[in-house]
């Protein structure tokens, strides 16, 4: 398997795992762990850069592995985006029920999908 690819897996799932933590803590503290739009940027964390990257985008755009996160990837951003709007609006109470009724859903969809990317990648069935 490609180093590359297996190291940006496994930096992702654990990154976008504790995205929940830093929400939650967000909430807590009633002060957003970052803008709005950063959260929503989904080019602004370190494996959407890489991602979005040309290497990346020519060596593995095409395969159903890179599709599938890349979309879930962009739609976690798009969650996060919304609890951090919240939480710079003040509303902890909208916050919390985005953070558990949407945002967590879609934390593990994405984790979920990293984590079958990456058992993939080991067994040298994906790209």
């Amino acid at each position: 398997m490609d180093d590359t690819l297996h190291t940006a897996l496994r930096q992702a799932i654990g990154a976008h795992f504790s995205w929940q933590l830093h929400l939650k803590a967000g909430i807590d503290a009633g002060k957003a762990p970052m803008p709005a739009a950063q959260a929503h940027a989904c080019d602004c964390c370190d494996f959407g850069k890489w991602l979005a990257a040309p290497e990346q985008q020519a060596t593995l755009g095409d395969s159903v592995q890179f599709r599938v996160i890349d979309r879930l990837h962009k739609a976690f951003h798009h969650c996060a985006g919304r609890v951090v709007e919240q939480i710079e609006a003040g509303d902890a109470a909208a916050a919390r029920a985005l953070l558990d009724t949407e945002f967590k859903p879609q934390s593990e969809h994405l984790v979920a999908g990293l984590s079958k990317w990456l058992r993939e990648a080991s067994r040298g069935q994906a790209a």
